[in-house]
């Protein structure tokens, strides 16, 4: 019978488990859940319910807001970007990316600005209502009991708000910070499937990835930080405020210490945030050269130049080394500073009040020393981060806006005259006394070749046609004479591009293609032959960069992948290849 009852229960535990994995699989909660509720984070609990009895996979993430998807805040950064560059070369200006993102974000990271005032507010507030606390059970205290009781209730009521507010702030300010990172991304997506060929020479996969990775990484402490720009200078002039109704003028002091250490603590800031920007360049040069290196290393083996190469990467990576371990000394400096700020203000103060016969009591000393703590992370940390992050994520949004400048692909732009002229002469491509170069412009008597050629109606052979053909797709840029294309264009480079696995994958990029197209452009591609050859057929992995398959596959693998996208209505067959 026990054990009737206990299967009965697991069966019922499993059953409630299954119902609330589908309900994790749904929208993210945060969407509908009310106020109280973001306030609180209850909306998370279904997951921790779920994740304290089961183990937590991929599956069980909520899917992302609408507002948080990357087409969306792609679209919104690229509008802001490019508005911004318009209004900057109107105005002569240079622009700025920094400030491109923070104006698109402002309203954001703006309102979220409120929830820091409230909790540094309250920071400030409580070492006063404490001393006041602490007055009581001195000799000669004029506050009543009912008096002590309200003031210990707020400090716990504001105990509790902090730890609402608090943690509500860093909240929203690592999703605005993610909603930056991915806007940023995007933009850097979209710029790589615009980049015109030669454009793609002024840059590396691995400074890419870089971009993506190390430099977008920034936004997650700059944001948190901000705010204190213009909070901080406020906050002590509050805290001033307070300590001179304590203790006089001595509190004067304070301002003098903070005017000695905090340009110090800037210095040291602005010393790391630049080293770090040498680091980044460092770090770039090192993976350019490993790039180099990995693709010559059959030439490197043979002629066995392994140890002169690897001195020019140890060089490097010494120099790098090197400027890591100077930025490391300035953040050893303001780590310092933060540890030793609030002991050489409480002893200075203390000290010069003890020599001037200013009366120092308990509930003085308690709300001053508060005080000077407060001073001591909002001055001596977080606007220590704020220089230090703000650098750094100023230099990163540089480099990423050098990546964005690069010139882009250009576009067709034929007038509609000369669209009927060549659709009415029955007409794909036509060029007209073109000259392209990579070098730059090269003067010519336009119309004299091209003249000659209609008089004569002689017989052209192109050798080498990579170039003409790279005109055509406007990514060798042309310095005279006109480039017209009617319809759709499309090219597959000598060189195939194949990425890691199956065989359908490959052929389809990921797309839903229907059965009897597909079959066709494997028949066209003449591909059936050696499909038939792979024991799982077009579910065959190819391996990395296609290691498993033979030029020749590659090559009608590619054709074969450009076949399907180029139209929905394919008529194939071998005669067409």
């Amino acid at each position: 019978m026990r054990y009737l009852l206990s299967l009965k229960g697991d069966q019922n535990k499993n059953i409630q488990d299954d119902i609330m994995a589908e309900k994790l699989k749904g929208p993210c909660p945060y969407s509908t859940a009310n106020w109280l509720s973001r306030f609180i984070f209850w909306w998370v609990n279904p997951l921790f319910r779920y994740g304290f009895r089961n183990t937590l996979t991929q599956d069980h993430l909520f899917d992302v807001l609408p507002e948080d998807q990357s087409h969306l805040l792609g679209d919104r950064m690229e509008k802001s970007w490019n508005t911004h560059v318009k209004k900057c070369e109107d105005n002569g200006e240079k622009p700025s990316l920094y400030w491109a993102v923070i104006a698109e974000f402002k309203w954001e990271w703006g309102v979220n600005g409120l929830f820091l005032v409230a909790s540094e507010g309250i920071r400030i507030v409580q070492p006063y209502l404490i001393g006041l606390i602490i007055s009581y059970f001195q000799p000669g205290s004029t506050l009543s009991q009912t008096e002590v009781y309200i003031y210990a209730t707020v400090v716990a009521v504001s105990h509790i708000l902090q730890l609402i507010v608090n943690p509500k702030y860093y909240f929203n300010s690592q999703h605005i910070a993610l909603k930056m990172k991915v806007a940023v991304a995007s933009l850097i997506y979209r710029k790589i499937l615009k980049m015109s060929s030669w454009s793609k020479h002024s840059t590396t996969s691995g400074k890419i990835i870089n971009h993506l990775s190390t430099d977008l990484e920034k936004f997650s402490y700059t944001i948190e930080s901000f705010h204190f720009c213009w909070l901080g200078p406020l906050e002590i002039a509050a805290i001033l405020y307070l300590l001179y109704q304590q203790i006089g003028l001595v509190s004067l002091l304070t301002l003098t210490i903070i005017l000695v250490l905090l340009p110090l603590q800037v210095m040291m800031g602005w010393i790391y945030g630049k080293q770090r920007m040498k680091i980044g360049a460092a770090g770039d040069k090192r993976i350019h050269l490993m790039n180099q290196i990995i693709a010559g290393m059959r030439v490197i083996k043979m002629y066995c130049w392994e140890k002169p190469f690897s001195e020019i990467v140890f060089n490097i990576r010494g120099l790098e080394v090197s400027e890591i371990w100077k930025a490391n000394i300035a953040k050893s400096i303001n780590m310092g500073l933060f540890q030793s700020a609030s002991v050489v203000i409480s002893m200075t103060l203390f000290g010069t009040a003890w020599y001037t016969g200013v009366p120092l009591s308990a509930q003085r000393i308690y709300s001053t020393l508060g005080w000077v703590f407060c001073l001591r992370f909002t001055i001596f940390l977080f606007m220590m981060h704020l220089v230090e992050d703000n650098k750094q994520l100023a230099s990163s949004l540089k480099r990423i806006q050098s990546f964005l400048s690069v010139e882009d692909m250009k576009v067709f732009s034929e007038s509609e005259g000369t669209a009927k002229s060549m659709e009415k002469m029955d007409v794909s491509v036509c060029i007209r006394d073109m000259t392209a170069s990579w070098l730059g412009h090269h003067p010519q008597d336009k119309g004299s070749f091209a003249d000659n050629v209609q008089e004569q109606g002689e017989l052209l052979a192109v050798v080498g046609p990579t170039s003409l053909l790279l005109s055509l797709l406007k990514e060798l840029p042309s310095e005279t004479g006109q480039v017209c294309v009617q319809g759709r264009l499309g090219y597959m480079a000598q060189t195939p591009w194949v990425m890691s696995g199956t065989f359908q994958t490959n052929v389809t990029f990921g797309e839903n293609v229907e059965q009897e197209r597909y079959r066709k452009v494997l028949h066209a591609c003449a591909l059936y032959k050696d499909l038939e050859l792979m024991r799982l057929g077009d579910q065959t992995l190819v391996g990395e960069k296609g290691l498993l398959l033979s030029g020749g596959q590659k090559a009608r693998l590619t054709l074969a992948r450009y076949s399907v996208m180029l139209s929905e209505n394919l008529s194939l067959s071998n005669e067409h290849l």
